[in-house]
């Protein structure tokens, strides 16, 4: 399976994404991150389940939260 290139950048992620990932962390979940061309930035296990996370800073403007085509490509394959 090829994914698309268009979308992917090699920014920072989102700033409250360690907050976030230490929080599921603390209340017991898995957390794995996943390499950027993934589609998603982690997946997250907790009480049985597998949860595809991709996560997005509500500080940023609605332009900057969008999905980019890789990662509405791997929404739609999943």
């Amino acid at each position: 399976m090829t994914m698309p290139n268009s979308g992917i950048h090699a920014g920072k992620p989102d700033a409250n994404k360690e907050p976030l990932v230490a929080l599921a962390r603390r209340i017991g979940a898995v957390v794995i991150n996943m390499p950027r061309d993934a589609g998603f930035d982690c997946l997250i296990c907790f009480r049985g389940k597998t949860h595809v996370v991709e996560i997005k800073d509500p500080a940023k403007p609605p332009s900057a939260r969008k999905l980019t085509d890789n990662e509405r490509t791997r929404k739609d394959e999943l």
